[in-house]
């Protein structure tokens, strides 16, 4: 269980900072 637990760990993060950065660049693309 302790390797589920790492990647889930190091995994999470780098999934919300990708969808982050992906968000800003789409709202720098599509900026009114």
């Amino acid at each position: 269980m302790q390797f589920v637990t790492t990647v889930f760990l190091t995994d999470v993060p780098l999934f919300i900072l990708t969808i982050i950065v992906l968000a800003s660049k789409l709202l720098h693309d599509y900026e009114f």
